[in-house]
């Protein structure tokens, strides 16, 4: 037996009993009255009566025992099938159009969620074409799908994957909070008590038409928008992005001349270039999409963005903020990247283990306080991830900078070595330098003094030439013995100079002189025409002292 004919049998025993149990009832009393009335009768009426009442005992009894298993079997049925749950599944079935123990048991494996359901149903064309982020709603009636007054805040448990968007692509984190402005029977699952009694049951079925009719037609249209809006969006004709910058920087100047520059400080940039500074600053990112013809949108300005509050903590938590107008090229590319199915739409985005990642999404007419409580619910719950970023490029930081000096300091040794090597090389080469230039001149001293030897003749005999000759001393700088050596008068005294330039002591350039009167001999003539025809005593004096 299905569930469905169980759940019709235990209502239809419930009704047989109490109609049963009324009879009873009413024959009760009227036999009592009849006793007290007629007591005069007979004893055949009497006995008659008293078996009567006895057949009807028995009957009462029956239908009591009757009763008790009606109740028992609604007991049971109730432990399997709440309320919500057989509304569930009835409205599940009229929309697949299988058996009823073929829709429970794909409920069942989705832990009742109609949703969850429909989209495995359709093979995951819904959870394609929308990143589901708020739990089925199962109890929704027709004026609580209308109304728009509370706010509910439903966590993210699970992401599905989006479609592909065009570039920048960011992630979802599965954590990341949805927040959304809804009536009074959105939210998560509210606990359903299962009816006690076949009155309750009775109730249930008489407006379980009315409430399968309402929650059909408000499940359908939420099920429809959120297929069709992402199609409108990927079927739009695609503008080319011209001019970010200029997009961002009229709509602020279009925000400003309605709302007046009470704002906070906007980001005048592409929103790629608002992705890189956010990553690269390690702060928070707030996107704010502006839909002109919603008609929550003027009332969200003026009472949240233009709030010197709201300027003031995102000042305060380190967030940028980045609009745009959804009607322009670059606010609907980002529309499109970031999908969303509601107005006014904040995304908080943050760089979350290396990629920029959605942690937030606000849809909805928001107060200004649930925001904020909001945004710092979720600047506390990812800022972990920010700190962790910060320690970690500060570790490469400091590793660089250790890399980096030790870079230096290895190019400072290796500078000073190659200094080191260069001048030793350097002074190699001028000693070798010098010690070739001094071989070459000592090579050329010997071939000079050679020549000296071979031009200056033998020293003349005292004894042998006489008078025609003169002695001379010649004493030379630094020397503390003289030279003595004669010379024929008639000689040049050229050779005088090569006697001196042959001695080791002797000057490169010099000049001879006298003693007294001193008098510097010229190197042209005799001896004999510069007066020296005595033995006289000279002097050598080094012209490079001078």
């Amino acid at each position: 037996m299905s569930d469905e004919e169980v759940n019709l049998s235990a209502t239809s025993n419930a009704a047989r009993s109490s109609e049963l149990k009324e009879d009873a009832a009413k024959k009760n009393c009227n036999n009592a009255q009849t006793n007290s009335d007629q007591d005069d009768l007979n004893d055949s009426e009497e006995n008659r009566q008293q078996q009567q009442q006895q057949q009807n005992n028995d009957e009462l009894a029956t239908s009591s025992e009757d009763s008790d298993e009606a109740e028992k079997e609604e007991n049971d049925y109730e432990e399997q099938l709440s309320m919500s749950q057989t509304e569930t599944l009835l409205h599940y079935q009229q929309i697949s159009g299988l058996e009823l123990p073929q829709c429970r048991r794909q409920l069942e494996e989705v832990d009742w969620d109609l949703m969850q359901a429909t989209d495995r149903l359709f093979g995951g064309s819904v959870g394609n074409l929308q990143q589901r982020q708020q739990q089925q709603q199962h109890n929704s009636s027709s004026s609580n799908s209308s109304s728009a007054g509370a706010s509910s805040i439903v966590y993210q448990r699970r992401s599905v994957a989006p479609a592909p968007a065009p570039p920048p692509l960011l992630a979802s984190d599965s954590r990341a909070r949805l927040v959304t402005a809804a009536g009074p029977g959105s939210g998560q699952h509210r606990p359903q008590q299962a009816p006690v009694g076949w009155f309750r049951w009775i109730e249930s079925i008489v407006m379980l038409p009315f409430r399968f009719f309402s929650h059909s037609v408000g499940s359908l249209l939420r099920f429809v928008l959120s297929i069709l809006r992402p199609a409108a969006v990927a079927a739009a004709p695609h503008r080319p992005v011209v001019d970010p910058v200029g997009d961002v920087r009229q709509f602020l100047e279009q925000f400003e001349q309605l709302y007046g520059e009470q704002h906070p400080v906007v980001r005048v940039c592409s929103y790629s270039q608002a992705l890189d500074a956010a990553r690269n600053e390690l702060r928070f990112l707030l996107v704010y999409l502006h839909a002109e013809s919603h008609q929550d949108t003027d009332q969200f300005c003026r009472q949240v963005l233009v709030s010197e509050v709201f300027s003031a903590f995102l000042q305060a938590s380190g967030i940028n903020f980045w609009m745009c107008s959804i009607s322009s090229p670059e606010g609907a590319r980002v529309s499109q990247a970031l999908r969303e199915t509601g107005y006014p739409f904040l995304a908080l985005i943050v760089l979350k283990q290396s990629r920029m990642t959605v942690v937030a999404r606000f849809e909805g007419l928001l107060s200004l306080e649930q925001l904020l409580a909001e945004l710092d619910a979720a600047v506390t719950d990812f800022e972990p991830y920010l700190a962790e970023e910060r320690a970690r490029r500060q570790s490469l930081e400091m590793n660089r900078r250790l890399i980096e000096e030790q870079d230096q300091a290895y190019a400072a040794a290796l500078a000073q070595d190659r200094e080191r090597e260069e001048r030793r090389q350097a002074e190699e080469a001028e000693r070798s330098a010098e010690r070739d230039a001094n071989e070459r001149r000592r090579e050329e001293r010997q071939r000079e003094l050679a020549r000296l030897r071979d031009l200056l003749p033998a020293e003349p005999s005292a004894d042998k030439d006489g008078g025609a000759t003169v002695k001379l001393s010649v004493r030379l700088p630094g020397a503390s013995d003289r030279l003595e050596r004669r010379f024929r008068l008639g000689e040049p005294i050229q050779h005088l100079h090569y006697f001196i330039k042959l001695q080791e002591l002797a000057p490169e350039r010099f000049s001879v002189c006298t003693s007294f009167p001193k008098r510097v001999l010229p190197v042209e003539g005799t001896f004999k025409e510069a007066g020296l025809t005595q033995a006289e005593v000279l002097f050598v004096m080094d012209d490079d002292d001078e």
